[in-house]
Parts: C-alpha cells; structure tokens; sequence
C-alpha cells in the first residue's frame, strides 16, 4: 500500500481515533475523561495525559517505537515476547515498526504482531518526494479476532488520496532489477562516506556511534550543549549538522552528521574537520 511519507506518531494517532469510532461507548468516556482533565484548558499538557486512563486504553495495542538512529527489533514469533532494546514486548500488543533506515533488511518473524512502514527517503534519496508504504498483514488481528487490514484500509481510503504519478512512477522504477542495482551502488557510497566520517571523528578523539544501519553518525561532546556544538562546527567549518536534541532529550550532548551525500563533499568536510578544534 502506497502513501506519502507516514510518520510512526501520526500512524498510532490515526489508529487510537479509528478505535474511537468502532467504540462510541469509550468514545464518550473518553471525552468526558478530557473534559474533566483538561477543565476547558487549550493546551492539553503532559501531566494531563498521564491523569487521561481511558485514552491509554484505547492505544494500549498501538506500541510507538522509535530512535533516532533508527530502531531494531528482535523477535521469535507472534506467540513470543519480542524485545525493542531493553524492552520486553508482550506478544498481544500491536507493534508499529518503522523501517525506514532498514528498508533492505525486512524481517522476516514480525507478519503476525506488527505493522512495518517504510519509505523511499533513504534508501533511495526520495527525501521531498515523499512516498513510501506500509506493510499491513493479513493473519493481525486485534484481540477481538478482528482484522486489522480491513480498518486500516478503511482509514488510508478516507484520510489519504493516493501519492502522485510521478511519485509512484519513480518508487516503481527503484524497486525494478535495474533499479534495485543502481540503488545498492549508491548505498555503498553512502556507506563508505560513513566510515570516512567515522575515521575523521575518531580521530579527533571523540565517541561515535550508528553509520552501519543509516547514512547517519552520532558524535558524542561529553558534557556539552547540542545546540552550542551544531553552532561551533558551523561557524568554523560551514559544515551543517543537526543538534541532538532536535530528537528528544536523549539527544543532548551529541550532533548528527550525514553521510547521505557526494563523495567530494565527504572528503571535504573530513579535511575541514581535521583542522578544527573542537570545544
């Protein structure tokens, strides 16, 4: 099923409304449970939605997963507990896993507990075209025994149009033989631009992680700002990278550089780098 670059966030959103609607009882308790929270507030907080019990019941079979590196996700079978890091993941709860950064890697144990949404973004530079798709299969069901394709057909039918032609035109000619063999050439060149990154930090003395799953490398500044770094490197060097906590508060202390780039725009920012003190 094709779409337009789908977000993990805006995918459990559409899912605990689509529960709403299939439920009005719980509907109504949960409007009154945001009335008597929010008591006519504009802006609901996060305090609010820990007190909100009847909205985290719907979504309790929507499990968000996400890093900002890209997530990893173990698993035996639907009648098995699978793992997301350190996390034990009950086999009856409905995980969303997104592959964007793994699109080559599908796994291939998750059919009976997950949804998978992936894009063209990455693996073949369609970041701005916007198109991508989602796995849905048919053997989920929810706890009801009810399948879970037939509602999300039924939301993506409602809310969504369809990508463009040209759009889709273009993910058709990435997924051909030909295709396919172009793509997996240019990977390589992002993957070899990662380890020159890499190299080029490391031997800075700093800590990096990722590069191996993503054309993204995270570079550690021990007790630093995020914010103050991305600013150093950019007034020195002219070499844009991204704040970590541009990704959550996890991301402080760290920036993310790309390796989704030419070949002679690597070796240059790994040449300006090396003449760099940072902090």
């Amino acid at each position: 099923m094709f779409a337009a670059g789908t977000d993990t966030s805006s995918v459990t959103l559409i899912w605990a409304m689509a529960e709403l609607i299939r439920h009005p009882k719980i509907m109504k308790e949960v409007q009154n449970e945001i009335r008597q929270v929010a008591k006519g507030k504009l802006r609901i907080t996060e305090d609010d939605l820990g007190q909100m019990y009847y909205l985290k019941m719907v979504i309790k079979e929507a499990l968000r997963l996400h890093s900002p590196d890209g997530l990893s996700i173990i698993t035996t079978s639907a009648n098995h507990d699978s793992f997301f890091h350190r996390i034990c993941i009950n086999p009856s709860v409905l995980e969303l896993v997104s592959w964007i950064h793994f699109v080559l890697n599908f796994s291939q144990t998750l059919s009976e507990v997950a949804i998978e949404i992936s894009s063209f973004s990455k693996f073949a530079g369609f970041t701005g075209v916007r198109l991508g798709w989602t796995v849905v299969p048919e053997d989920l069901v929810f706890a009801n025994g009810f399948p879970v394709i037939k509602d999300y057909n039924r939301i993506i039918c409602t809310c969504f149009n369809g990508a463009s032609n040209v759009a889709q035109a273009g993910g058709l000619a990435c997924l051909s033989l030909e295709g396919y063999k172009a793509i997996r050439s240019v990977i390589s060149i992002y993957k070899e631009n990662a380890k020159i990154l890499i190299k080029t930090f490391e031997a800075l003395g700093f800590k990096v992680y990722g590069g191996k799953n993503a054309p993204y490398i995270w570079v550690h500044f021990p007790g630093s700002n995020s914010w103050e770094v991305f600013s150093e490197v950019l007034e020195k060097t002219h070499i844009i990278t991204i704040p970590g906590t541009g990704f959550g508060p996890g991301g402080e202390e760290y920036i993310r550089v790309s390796a989704f780039g030419r070949r002679e725009s690597i070796l240059e920012a790994s040449k300006r780098l090396k003449n760099l003190n940072l902090l």
